[in-house]
């Protein structure tokens, strides 16, 4: 198992230059176990815990073999700490040749040690996904640069989000929870549009900028264009839809951006 952790003690000699954190001294463990969401009994093995204090301290372990983890810390002189749990490419079950993924959600535990507690008991969730899986994806309306903003409930059920300011939400707020993931915005196109290929990069690269301006470095998003290389409705589906109505749906399924993970490699300089 990887070893990254950082010393879990702390001791801190008492004195005037203290007072401005309290005189909260006492000694406190705080431990848990990280899980599979849907299986309580699957256990996470190298999952990142950060505990971060209110004066600044900063420690971090790895879950083990058995979804474990655990920080002691003693003499204590701050008054407030925060728990986070993140992923990279090392967080699984521990199996061979899986072929999941964890990923985390936005879970910060924030506690006070006034309540002078001798343990804390924290456990963490991770959800599962398909390795390569791809995120939901979004539409655009033909020749177009426009996104749709309509609820298509049957196109919704098979994993697009009309809605683009959710799912450039909930897509940014994903790969800021897990630092080392990469992910490529593919661009596509369905084949009634002009210049396929040339959109479809248009596509991706619009999608990337707002996933930018929202936070998310620029150097962990590919952009690229796959015109109509890789349609996903095909054609005799499509003139076997019963109206306009249906077939423009499906043909709105080939005009999307879709995301994939490519890679748990990216490192903050």
């Amino acid at each position: 198992m990887r070893v990254i952790s950082f010393l879990l003690f702390v001791f801190v000699i008492s004195g005037p230059g203290n007072r401005a954190f309290g005189q909260l001294t006492h000694s406190f463990t705080v431990s848990g176990r990280v899980v599979a969401e849907r299986d309580t009994n699957l256990a996470i093995v190298n999952a990142i815990v950060r505990f971060n204090a209110d004066n600044g301290y900063m420690f971090q372990t790895n879950s083990d073999s058995a979804g474990h983890y655990e920080f002691r810390i003693k003499k204590a002189n701050f008054k407030q700490f925060e728990l986070r749990i993140l992923a990279d490419r090392e967080t699984g079950s521990g199996k061979k040749n899986e072929p999941f993924i964890y990923l985390t959600s936005v879970e910060r535990r924030v506690f006070n040690t006034a309540d002078s507690l001798e343990r804390y008991t924290v456990d963490f969730k991770l959800k599962r996904s398909s390795k390569g899986c791809y995120f939901p994806a979004i539409l655009f309306k033909r020749n177009s640069l426009d996104h749709y903003y309509e609820t298509w409930q049957d196109t919704i059920e098979l994993g697009f989000y009309p809605d683009f300011d959710y799912a450039i939400s909930m897509i940014s707020q994903t790969i800021k929870e897990n630092p080392t993931m990469v992910v490529e915005i593919a661009g596509h196109c369905s084949l009634d549009e002009k210049n396929p290929k040339e959109l479809s990069q248009k596509r991706a690269e619009q999608v990337k900028q707002e996933l930018v301006k929202l936070g998310v470095a620029p150097q962990r998003i590919i952009a690229k264009g796959y015109g109509i290389e890789k349609n996903i409705v095909k054609p005799g589906t499509i003139a076997s839809a019963r109206s306009e109505a249906d077939k423009e749906k499906l043909k709105a399924r080939n005009r999307r951006c879709a995301f994939k993970i490519v890679s748990w490699d990216y490192k903050t300089e």
